[in-house]
């Protein structure tokens, strides 16, 4: 679903280009940031996270059902939802001031990007160590041997 929304987004902004190039050259940022962050508040809004996609493409299927990490994984999203609209609201403030080229915009750009990205490291790791313990709890019959559970 992520990957059909920014194709869909890319291929605006692709058109955009094609018919008005200076329009599209300004405003490109603010426009494909809008864009996912609209995206991803609406994948929490349909209660289908696009962080779940990508979660379930690293940790096993038997964690999928986990309501510890679907809530991360809304957490997430709402993360990336605010760090897209703050580079957009940037953006477009930058280039209705003709600063868009300016350092400023780019530096806020970089800067809220990588913070988006440490919060959702650091968010999945916290919940997939609550999943393990989860798991490990709802295994009470079994002993652990080399990471492995199996029947004592």
């Amino acid at each position: 679903l992520f990957d059909i929304a920014l194709c869909f987004l890319l291929a605006i902004l692709l058109i955009l280009n094609y018919c008005a190039h200076d329009f599209a050259e300004d405003w490109t940022y603010p426009i494909l940031n809008g864009g996912l962050a609209l995206f991803t508040v609406l994948t929490v809004v349909f209660d289908t996270p696009f962080t779940f996609q990508l979660a379930k493409e690293s940790i096993p299927e038997e964690h999928w059902d986990s309501d510890v990490l679907f809530s991360a994984c809304k957490r997430l999203a709402f993360v990336w939802t605010a760090a897209f609209s703050v580079i957009a609201v940037v953006g477009t403030v930058a280039t209705v001031l003709h600063l868009h080229k300016q350092m400023f915009a780019v530096l806020c750009h970089q800067v809220v990007t990588v913070a988006a990205m440490i919060i959702s490291s650091t968010t999945m790791q916290f919940a997939f160590a609550r999943v393990c313990k989860q798991l490990e709890e709802s295994l009470d019959g079994y002993q652990q041997i080399d990471g492995m559970a199996s029947p004592q």
